[in-house]
């Protein structure tokens, strides 16, 4: 028969070993499912003329498409306020037909087409439809492109959201 005092050692040791495995099993082979999304673009891929932004920015192609100004009204107030509860608004490049000479003539069609591109997500390479216009393109610091969000969708305007704050956690 184990002596109480044996017992209390290995419950004790057991305690003590549990949370330490349970890191070990999780930092061998856990995955991190909070990566974002990589096109194979920067934004001097886009933008005629580089810009002097450190933080991510996102560059939105509203303008160019009036035709659902109720829709994009609506999102652009879940936005703000999201924004002011975040207390980090980012630097927002607005695009309308003044300032789409910003835009190389390569780059044009990415606002323009409705196909899939390719994308190096968590799950590795694969292709993506990108959403109707009128969209937003997030980059991230290093001006590499992260995510497009179509703005008349919540859905969509919600994984703006939530993919914003995990860029800006980074």
């Amino acid at each position: 028969m184990t002596s109480p005092r044996k017992a209390r050692a290995g419950l004790l040791l057991l305690l003590m070993a549990g949370p330490f495995l349970v890191f070990l099993f999780l930092h061998l082979f856990g995955k991190n499912h909070f990566e974002l999304d990589r096109y194979p673009a920067a934004s001097g891929d886009f933008l005629a003329v580089e810009r002097k932004i450190s933080a991510p920015f996102f560059l939105m192609d509203t303008a160019l498409y009036g035709n659902k100004p109720a829709a994009l009204k609506s999102q652009f107030r879940r936005l703000d306020a999201f924004w002011e509860d975040l207390g980090k608004k980012p630097e927002i490049l607005m695009l309308d037909v003044e300032s789409s000479q910003l835009l190389k003539a390569e780059a044009k069609d990415w606002f323009f087409r409705n196909e899939a591109v390719e994308v190096q997500s968590v799950k590795g390479l694969s292709k993506k439809t990108l959403p109707n216009p009128p969209r937003a393109f997030l980059f991230d610091e290093a001006k590499t492109l992260r995510g497009i969000y179509g703005l008349c969708s919540n859905k969509s305007v919600d994984t703006l959201m939530l993919e914003y704050r995990i860029l800006i956690s980074d």
